[in-house]
């Protein structure tokens, strides 16, 4: 009994370094466009496990790929319908096999987007999810789906994104003065 306490307590000490480390690694950013006032987005606050190892977030600004997600994502929320506030966080995240890809979080359209980089429009992505309707409570209700997500993943990467990940708030405003919106 001693011996598995003390194999939990080291495993807890792991993810909690994990997560110590990469909030030192990739301090969370907070990005407005012309200017805009930076509030906190109302993402998901419930606290959610971690999955060690799954993936690394990375720095958008450091990975030329992805440098310009600034104006990818204007460009996205002009082609959709934008309300008059928009909070987006958008999570670089490099994968095992050394790929890289960033996930859009897109609080008011109740959106997921992701992203491969370059200058390949996000109204393209090979992967949107609809919050409202692509979401499932349990991974039994997932099924072998291959668009459903569970409320968990979402919630997870809603919290990575905010501890890690760029925040930007864009009134619609901005994304109409089409030239000035986009670095």
């Amino acid at each position: 009994m001693t011996l598995a306490l003390a194999s939990l307590a080291v495993a807890c000490a792991g993810v909690t370094l994990l997560a110590s480390a990469e909030a030192a690694l990739l301090p969370s950013t907070r990005t407005t466009l012309m200017g805009a006032a930076t509030t906190a987005t109302g993402f998901a606050s419930e606290p959610v496990a971690e999955a060690p190892g799954t993936s690394v977030p990375f720095e958008l600004s450091s990975v030329p790929d992805f440098a310009g997600y600034r104006a990818a994502v204007s460009r996205y929320l002009r082609a959709r319908t934008p309300h008059r506030l928009n909070h987006v966080c958008v999570l670089g995240e490099q994968h095992g096999d050394g790929s890289r890809s960033a996930w859009v979080i897109w609080q008011e359209g109740r959106e997921m987007v992701l992203w491969d980089g370059g200058r390949e429009p996000l109204v393209n992505s090979r992967r949107t999810l609809n919050l409202r309707r692509d979401v499932v409570a349990t991974e039994a209700e997932v099924a072998g789906s291959t668009y459903r997500v569970t409320r968990a993943w979402v919630r997870l990467q809603q919290q990575r994104c905010q501890r890690l990940g760029s925040r930007l708030e864009l009134t619609r405003h901005q994304l109409n003065q089409r030239g000035r919106a986009a670095p």
